[in-house]
């Protein structure tokens, strides 16, 4: 993974979420995810700062998410939180993305907050809460 790529992080939908590395340094990288879906045969349209909804740094060994080509990198002007900047299992930036799009419960973690901390501004409207689920 290299500063700029597009990640596709898959959702259980079947779907992928778009997510765009901003910098990668050793073996973490932070990741802007967003709300905006593509398939591994799409190219996705440049993202903008409007587009981010949060941040995630992640330990970057053994990702297997295919790369569906790189852009520009949006700036963010609100300083980051140490939660978006300390690495995280691939896993967890997976169940972000997945609680983003309102596949998996928000409240899902032991912290019911815990996906808070990774926003970049108020929770998107997509998100679901346990009680919410099917």
């Amino acid at each position: 993974m290299q500063p700029a790529d597009l990640p596709l992080i898959p959702l259980l939908d079947g779907t992928h979420a778009v997510v765009q590395a901003d910098e990668v340094a050793g073996t973490s990288a932070r990741l802007f995810l967003t709300l905006t879906r593509a398939t591994p045969a799409q190219t996705p349209s440049p993202l903008g700062a409007a587009d981010v909804i949060a941040v995630i740094t992640i330990n970057t060994t053994d990702v297997p998410w295919p790369i569906a080509g790189y852009d520009a990198i949006p700036r963010l002007t609100a300083p980051l939180s140490d939660a978006q900047t300390t690495p995280q299992d691939p896993a967890i930036a997976e169940a972000l993305a997945n609680a983003l799009h309102g596949l998996y419960p928000w409240d899902g973690f032991p912290d019911p907050a815990f996906f808070d901390a990774f926003l970049t501004g108020p929770r998107p409207d997509t998100i679901r809460l346990t009680s919410q689920m099917p």
